[in-house]
């Protein structure tokens, strides 16, 4: 596939991160009639016999569908559907999934949130350096957002190694701040460390929050996971992103100035005044 013209490659390590982190951007680009493609990573099934506990557990809280992964693939072209977003799939599976030598590699939380396996990195970063080489495209036609890896869940790591390693040829690529791990501003603090001396760079966009939500809203199997509920889901989305809107816009500059960022001034606040502006950031560096 050869684009014709600049476009918006968002880089999604799971079914719904694109959405979920960059929402607001992708609705707000496609609105501008720019052409946006998200890049699914990890969307392919389970291939390595067994699943373990672990991965159980999780189809569990996915609501145990006779097909997981076809029940998140439909979740996802809904979503991207409601804007005309592109997709592709990459076939390489997540974490949970993922062995070496027949033997999980992430078998449990500490280890899906801990550092990359050495033999499961070398093969991923194989993979899909040959994968991005087959789809044809070329640095002077596109823009790349990426995830910061905030959290620190592996799969977020490995696609943000991929992101950095594309950067250094010559690629133009925004890392975007991976809702709701960044919700916790020592995470997000954190994750930008992890770049090393760098020089950061970061704008802020306002957006539409509502559909953004609307939008998150598709992934019915991972509201349950991630929240109490979708109007927690909802409340949790607009505190994020009224936050990221005090930096460019007066209504939540002056919220901050006055009630604060999540006590009690702020919750007597949204009570009268509400939500005057939401936003995302995104980083680059040099």
């Amino acid at each position: 596939m050869k684009p014709q013209s600049r476009q918006h490659i968002y880089f999604s390590p799971h079914l719904d991160d694109a959405i979920y982190s960059c929402g607001g951007r992708i609705f707000r680009q496609r609105s501008h009639g720019e052409a946006v493609t998200v890049l699914n990573f990890l969307a392919g099934h389970p291939t390595e016999g067994r699943l373990t506990p672990f991965a159980q557990q999780y189809h569990n809280m996915w609501g145990n569908a006779s097909d997981p992964i076809a029940l998140r693939l439909g979740e996802d072209s809904r979503a991207l559907g409601l804007w005309e977003v592109q997709a592709i799939y990459w076939g390489t599976s997540d974490a949970i999934y993922r062995k070496v030598n027949q033997e999980a590699v992430y078998p449990d939380l500490s280890a899906l949130f801990g550092p990359p396996h050495p033999e499961d990195a070398k093969a991923l970063m194989r993979f899909w350096k040959n994968a991005w080489h087959d789809l044809g495209f070329f640095p002077e036609q596109v823009h790349l957002y990426a995830p910061l890896a905030a959290g620190n869940h592996v799969d977020h790591v490995l696609v943000r190694e991929f992101a950095k390693w594309l950067k250094q040829q010559g690629w133009q690529v925004w890392f975007y701040e991976d809702f709701p791990h960044a919700y916790d501003t020592t995470t997000l603090q954190k994750a930008l460390t992890e770049f090393g001396e760098v020089q950061w760079h970061c704008f802020t966009e306002l957006i539409d929050v509502k559909e953004k939500v609307k939008a998150m809203c598709m992934y019915e199997s991972q509201i349950s996971m991630m929240f109490a509920d979708r109007e927690d889901m909802e409340k949790r989305v607009k505190d994020f992103t009224a936050e990221r809107a005090a930096a460019i816009h007066w209504g939540e500059r002056l919220r901050k100035l006055l009630a604060g960022s999540g006590g009690r001034r702020e919750r007597i606040w949204r009570r009268f005044f509400g939500y005057r502006a939401h936003a995302e950031r995104y980083w680059s560096y040099s």
